[in-house]
């Protein structure tokens, strides 16, 4: 595998925190946090990386922040409008900056809150959803893959689902909850709980570094044998 200088932005974040801690860790590739306030580097100061403040909305600190960078991956969380605002930003400051790809981790919430069984990556998506975070993340990828269609970064879409592990909030929120005595399950739990675990996000986005075939794809992300809710729930509650 190639040797790269990847950008993570939305470093602070569950995900882009992982993805952070793994790449260097693991040695082969030099990472870059980007965040948009200095207190966002407190997690990555700690093996003395070298990280960049600068807004994702603000394509002229972008491109400083990114210069040098081959791979960009954009990993912000924020509001609807700030979710659809940023791709073309950040695929833009990309370009000037010189990157090779941009990966954005997108959401398998732009197929709806309930996917049909069978639910694949070829299903068109609608914008006619009840939230208004499912449709930001549509819209976000629409003008990725536009924008990829007339320009020279290359783009990938990740569409995890319910992604957990430490720091999550789908382990120590549900925590919390049960402690409290506020968690509950719906029809006993039976329902597939579309859940991956924040490594092999961070496994499936450096996969996407290298692979020629990625370029203008989005992929679904998910474990082998999803659990049911009661299961999920089941093993943070023997945990407690």
């Amino acid at each position: 595998m190639a040797s790269h200088v990847v950008a993570v932005i939305g470093a602070s974040g569950f995900i882009g925190n992982r993805i952070v801690e793994m790449l260097h860790l693991g040695g082969a590739h030099q990472v870059r946090p980007v965040v948009r306030r200095a207190s966002g580097l407190a997690l990555a100061s700690r093996f003395g990386i070298e990280g960049r403040v600068a807004d994702a909305l603000d394509i002229s600190a972008l491109e400083a922040a990114l210069t040098g960078c081959d791979i960009i991956v954009h990993a912000l969380a924020g509001d609807a409008d700030t979710i659809v605002r940023s791709v073309p930003t950040v695929y833009r400051a990309a370009e000037r900056a010189g990157a090779r790809r941009l990966i954005y981790l997108s959401s398998a919430m732009v197929h709806g809150q309930s996917p049909p069984p069978g639910c694949d990556e070829t299903m068109t998506l609608s914008k006619k959803q009840p939230l208004r975070y499912n449709t930001a993340k549509v819209m976000a990828e629409e003008h990725l893959f536009a924008l990829r269609r007339s320009r020279t970064v290359e783009a990938v879409a990740l569409r995890p689902g319910i992604v957990y592990g430490p720091r999550s909030q789908w382990i120590g929120g549900l925590a919390d909850r049960l402690l409290a005595g506020q968690a509950c399950l719906v029809d006993s739990g039976e329902g597939i709980c579309n859940a991956i675990y924040v490594d092999n996000v961070v496994d499936a986005v450096i996969r996407c570094f290298d692979a020629p075939q990625a370029d203008g794809e989005a992929f679904l992300l998910g474990e082998p044998e999803p659990p049911t809710w009661r299961a999920f729930t089941g093993y943070v509650a023997s945990a407690l």
